[in-house]
């Protein structure tokens, strides 16, 4: 007797928290081929078992298929960008979050908006220090006193 898609889909959730990615994948699979129009939510859980496996391209086209079918949803676009940042590919991620936030409702792009946010602060290059500053004025003194005044100037 064949489970419903929410059992089967259950089945698959309980063996990807056990960590039996290859047995959640085939399930996953298995309903996305059976079924006409699952859930989004099989992508999704397609799409996180593929990156638990190292599988980004597989990853990422679930993702897109996500967004695809459901523009107006952050779960794709998020789902994209984490797979994304996971090849270190930050800048197409940052374009992924940007796109959505353009298409998702308000409740989601506040979401959508943190994690962006996160991602540009992560990628923001360090606050260059001037180091002269903080160093005590003898010490500054005997440093340039090595070099010449066309190097200094």
């Amino acid at each position: 007797m064949a489970l419903p898609l929410v059992d089967k889909q259950n089945r698959g959730q309980v063996l990807y928290r056990q960590g039996k990615y290859r047995e959640a994948l085939e399930i996953f699979s298995s309903i996305l081929e059976k079924w006409h129009d699952p859930p989004i939510s099989v992508l999704d859980n397609r799409a996180a078992t593929y990156m638990k496996l190292k599988e980004f391209p597989k990853a990422l086209k679930d993702a897109r298929s996500m967004i695809n079918r459901e523009k107006a949803m952050a779960s794709g676009y998020l789902r994209a960008g984490q797979v994304l940042q996971r090849m270190d590919e930050n800048d197409k991620a940052q374009g992924i979050y940007e796109y959505g936030l353009k298409n998702v409702s308000v409740g989601d792009s506040k979401l959508l908006r943190g994690v962006l946010e996160d991602l540009r602060a992560k990628c923001a290059p360090a606050k260059a220090m001037d180091v002269l500053m903080e160093l005590p004025v003898e010490l500054i003194e005997m440093i340039l006193s090595y070099l010449s005044f066309r190097n200094i100037v």
